[in-house]
Formats: C-alpha cells, structure tokens, sequence
C-alpha cells in the first residue's frame, strides 16, 4: 500500500466454492432489489473486522455493460455508506472477459463514475490489463485516469513480477507519480513470494522517484 490508508481497511469480497478455490461476487445484475440484497450481504461482511472498510473491491462480470455496473455500484455505495455511517469507496476490479477489461473501458468506466460523484474506483489489476491489451497495454496504461485509481494489484500469475517478464513495469511507474494515495496489493498467493514482491515494489516501482507513501514498505 502506499500512503496513509490502512491495509485493512481495503476488503477484497470473496467467498469460497465446496472445492476451496476462491471465487468473487460479481455485479453481473441490473436489477434494483438483487442490488439492495447485494449491499446488505456487503455490509454484515464489512461489519465483521470490527471498524467500516474505506474500500470494498469487486468484479464486474460478465452479464452486464459498464452503464449498469457504474449504475450498481452507486447504489451499493450508497447502501453501504448508510447502513455503516461511514464514507465507503466501492472499486471495480479489471479482468479478461468482464464488463472492465481493456484500458478504454477503464477509461469509459471513469467517465461514467464522474457522473455519480465520489465514493467509486478502479483497483487496477496490471498484469490483467496486459492480458485484455496485449502489446497496446505499454502504450495505454499512461491513459489510465488517476482520479478515479484506487489501488493496483502487483504480481504475475500471483508470483513476483520480474523485469523481464509479460508486463512493462516501467510504463506502470507513472501511475504512481500524482499526489494522492492508492493502495498497492502484493497479491501473490507463494511462499516467500511476498517478500520478494515488496522489494520489487520498492526497487522497479518507488524508485528512482519514490512516492510519498514509500516508508510504508520500510516499516
């Protein structure tokens, strides 16, 4: 993470399938009462850690366009912050096949958000913006909009970036170079590999021009 918000509060909804692989409710309805269900569920999970999250990350799906999804998580947003008396953020999540994949639909995405005011993002997954764009996500990613960039997940195929690998980490750096804080998410499910993904962070994206929040890799 980089800046002042706390890791927890940024809860990733996910529930596990019988097999144990994890899986995430998705925004793939338009419907106005499975929205207002969805919000409800939403809200006795942010109640458990004991204090409201500021952020709750989501999947967009795949049975829904952007003008809905945006729609949906305004209303969410708006459930969430009544029912917790608390300014909650409500960020989509980019993914291959879904609503949000491509750096035009975050692009699209942010546009509409700017109509339903504050409280929604994007949590920009970088090496799944890579798989949607191909050999364009080095030249789109400088076009993500920051005022709407939440957070980023760092990792690839949940293992610790390297240079030479599928994403270009030098074209990612910019995103970190505004003023506001975001959220960083080593989101690597190895042994050892979190460790390694924190000096990554620190060496390929914080330096040679750290971002403000950097000491908080350093603690």
């Amino acid at each position: 993470m980089v800046g002042a918000m706390p890791v927890t509060s940024c809860i990733p909804i996910r529930a596990s399938r019988g097999d144990g692989a994890m899986i995430m409710p998705e925004l793939n309805r338009d419907d106005g009462s499975w929205t207002e269900d969805y919000a409800h569920f939403l809200s006795a999970v942010a109640r458990r850690p004991g204090a409201p999250p500021e952020v709750v990350e989501l999947h967009a799906g795949k049975k829904v366009a952007i003008e809905c999804m945006v729609e949906a998580m305004a209303r969410v947003r708006d459930s969430l912050r009544c029912e917790l008396h608390a300014e909650v953020t409500i960020a989509v999540e980019n993914k291959p096949g879904q609503a949000v994949a491509s750096v035009g639909d975050v692009i699209k995405a942010a546009d509409l958000m700017d109509r339903q005011g504050s409280g929604l993002g994007i949590m920009l997954d970088v090496p799944n913006l890579w798989k949607a764009g191909r050999r364009r996500a080095a030249r789109e990613v400088g076009m993500v909009p920051l005022r709407r960039l939440i957070g980023m997940h760092v990792h690839e195929r949940h293992r610790t970036p390297s240079a030479s690998g599928m994403v270009d980490w030098d074209a990612v750096r910019g995103l970190l170079s505004g003023d506001g804080n975001i959220i960083i998410n080593p989101e690597v499910f190895h042994p050892g590999d979190l460790e390694r993904t924190l000096d990554f962070i620190r060496r390929d994206l914080l330096a040679p021009k750290p971002h403000k929040g950097a000491a908080a890799f350093n603690q």
